[in-house]
């Protein structure tokens, strides 16, 4: 009985020691997705339209001298127009109605 006895604890020593445990199972760590912004020319004296695939559902513009609305009878086009003659450096940032984000500069 004894010789029985320590053969399985031998075994089960054996089992529980080579193989691989997975009690807790550690997740990759969390990667931001890196949206590259793109560059956007806009002047006072015209005005831009940006046509995105999907409806817009957010617009933030980075300074008062941008000025953005949507298209009239469309939602996925969106008018840009500097407010005023020589305005400074800005940023301009749409989300879209499939979750996308699109920042510009």
């Amino acid at each position: 009985m004894k010789r029985i006895s320590a053969g399985v604890l031998t075994g089960l020593f054996l089992l529980f020691s080579s193989s691989k445990t997975f009690s807790q199972i550690q997740s990759a760590p969390y990667q931001a997705n890196l949206i590259e912004p793109f560059h956007l020319d806009i002047t006072f004296l015209k005005t831009t339209h940006l046509i995105f695939p999907y409806a817009i559902k957010s617009v933030d513009r980075g300074s008062p001298d941008i000025l953005a609305q949507k298209a009239k009878g469309v939602e996925n086009v969106l008018l840009v127009k500097a407010g005023r003659e020589n305005f400074k450096e800005s940023n301009l940032s749409v989300i879209t109605a499939d979750g996308n984000f699109i920042p510009s500069w």
